[in-house]
């Protein structure tokens, strides 16, 4: 529906997938992504080899290798959808799973919306 809000609550991992979409959806509606982050996606724990599983299946892994390359990787891919945000309007607010998710959001939300008011795009209550 025209004239929508549109909240988006993921980690963002395959973002190029739906690139394309958000420049149709945010020209209609008001779109807000929310990135959920987790400290281990940008500080690999201490260098070793650490046992994995998805419930089925155990693999290890391996931060020896690669432990200098978490934060350039999760760095990366926040500053791609930052762009990506600018670019088409949207808002974006980042939150992470080992800090207090509530006043955050509700502060962002609360943001987001008073900026919509601002530029009479939502109705007061």
């Amino acid at each position: 529906k025209h004239g929508s809000m549109v909240y988006m609550i993921s980690d963002f991992r395959r973002i190029e997938s739906i690139q394309r979409y958000l420049g149709r959806l945010s020209r209609h509606n008001d779109v807000v992504m929310i990135l959920i982050s987790d400290p281990m996606e940008y500080q690999a724990p201490e260098p070793g080899l650490y046992p994995v599983t998805d419930g089925r299946r155990q693999l290890l892994w391996n931060t020896l290798a690669n432990a200098a390359t978490f934060k350039q990787k999760f760095m990366q891919r926040f500053e791609y959808l930052h762009s990506l945000c600018q670019r088409f309007g949207i808002h974006l607010l980042n939150l992470s799973t080992h800090r207090e998710i509530l006043k955050p959001l509700r502060n962002g939300l609360h943001q987001t919306r008073q900026k919509n008011l601002f530029m009479g795009k939502l109705d007061a209550d």
